[in-house]
C-alpha cells in the first residue's frame, strides 16, 4: 500500500500542525519521520490512520483518499495497519493473550485460527511463555513488544510506530529496533516517529524532517540533521 500525502496542511484553530507536505511512500519501505517535539510527526501518523481529515491537500493510504472516505471504509483501512504507542495502550485488566487476541477479534478473524496466530506473533517477539501475564507483571520493554505483537498479529501491510522507544532505555531500545528491521525485511512498510538520533544515524534508512510542520528535507539512507 503506498502512502501520499499531497500538499497536506492540517490546523487546530489557529495552530499550523503541518504546512503544504508532500511525500509519497512504497510499500516495504522503512522511513523515519523525524524533528523535535511539536514538528508534526504524530500528526502524520494520525492522518495515516484517518483520525482526523486534513484542512487542505489530500492523504491518501492505498486505494484510499482519506480526505472523503466513509466509516465502513476506515475500519476496512485500519485492519490492514498496525500501530506501536509509546505509552503502550495495553488494557490493565487483561492478560497479555487477551490484550493481543482482542486485535483479532476486531479485526474479524476466525476463532480457529487464533491459537496457531497467537503462538507465532509471541515466538517473534520473544515472549513465550508470558501469555498469562497482566501488563503490570512485565517489564517495560516486555509491554512494548506485546504492544508490537497486537500490531503484528493481524499481519498489516503498513506498521505506524509513533516514539516506540521513548520510554525504554538504550538496550530494550536496541532490541525494539531489531525486531521491526526484521519485519520489515519481511515486506510490511514501517513508518516511524522518533527523534532518537542514535537510532536513526546508525540505521541509515529514509529520513524524512519536519521543522514546525514543514518538511525541511527527505533523504535515502538519511541521518537527523
Amino acid at each position: 500500500m503506498i502512502i501520499r500525502f499531497d500538499k497536506v496542511t492540517k490546523r487546530f484553530g489557529q495552530v499550523v500542525a503541518l504546512e503544504n507536505v508532500s511525500f509519497e511512500i512504497k510499500q516495504g519501505e522503512f522511513v523515519f519521520i523525524t524533528g523535535r517535539s511539536g514538528a508534526g510527526k504524530t500528526t502524520v501518523i494520525k492522518l495515516i490512520l484517518a483520525e482526523f481529515q486534513p484542512t487542505e491537500g489530500e492523504v491518501w493510504v492505498g486505494d484510499y483518499c482519506l480526505n472523503r472516505v466513509k466509516k465502513k471504509e476506515v475500519l476496512a483501512l485500519r485492519r490492514q495497519i498496525g500501530v506501536v504507542f509509546q505509552d503502550f495502550r495495553l488494557l490493565t485488566n487483561r492478560t497479555l493473550k487477551e490484550n493481543i487476541l482482542l486485535a483479532l477479534r476486531v479485526a474479524g478473524y476466525r476463532q480457529p485460527d487464533w491459537p496457531e496466530k497467537l503462538a507465532q506473533v509471541l515466538k517473534l517477539v520473544g515472549l513465550e511463555g508470558r501469555e498469562e501475564f497482566f501488563p503490570a507483571q512485565l517489564s517495560g520493554g516486555e509491554r512494548q513488544r506485546a504492544c508490537l505483537a497486537r500490531a503484528l498479529i493481524v499481519e498489516p501491510k503498513i506498521l505506524l510506530a509513533d516514539e516506540p522507544t521513548g520510554n525504554l532505555d538504550p538496550e530494550t531500545s536496541w532490541q525494539l529496533m531489531d525486531l521491526l528491521t526484521k519485519i520489515n525485511k519481511k515486506g510490511t512498510t514501517v513508518v516511524m516517529a522518533t527523534h532518537n538520533f542514535d537510532i536513526v544515524n546508525s540505521l541509515r534508512q529514509r529520513v524524512i524532517k519536519l521543522e514546525a510542520g514543514q518538511l525541511v528535507f527527505d533523504k535515502k539512507r538519511g541521518k537527523y540533521e
